[in-house]
C-alpha cells in the first residue's frame, strides 16, 4: 500500500492524492457492480468538490486511485451565527 499527497498544497492550486496497492487488483466491469459503494461514494465525494476521480486497475497487478481536488484560494473563515430575538 502506498499513499502520496502533493506537499505543499497552495490556495487556489490543486491537490493530488495518489493510493496505490499491489493487490489483486479487479476488472473494469467489477466498478459498475451494485456491490462497489465504497468506489461510488469515493466518485460522488470528489465530483462534490469539483475533482476528479481516476481509477486504474488490471486483474493480478494491484490499483491505483489518484485524486485531484481544487484549493480555494483563501480559506473561509466560519461565520458567527446570528442571535436570536
Amino acid at each position: 500500500f502506498q499513499l502520496r499527497a502533493s506537499h505543499p498544497p497552495k490556495p487556489g492550486g490543486e491537490l493530488l492524492l495518489h493510493v496505490s496497492d499491489d493487490g489483486k487488483g479487479m476488472h473494469a466491469s467489477d466498478r459498475g457492480k451494485d456491490q462497489s459503494f465504497g468506489l461510488l461514494g469515493m466518485e460522488e465525494r470528489v465530483r462534490a468538490l469539483g475533482g476528479a476521480l481516476h481509477i486504474t486497475s488490471q486483474p493480478g497487478a494491484g490499483t491505483v486511485i489518484e485524486v485531484l481536488v481544487p484549493l480555494a484560494a483563501a480559506p473561509v473563515a466560519p461565520q458567527p451565527m446570528a442571535a436570536a430575538e
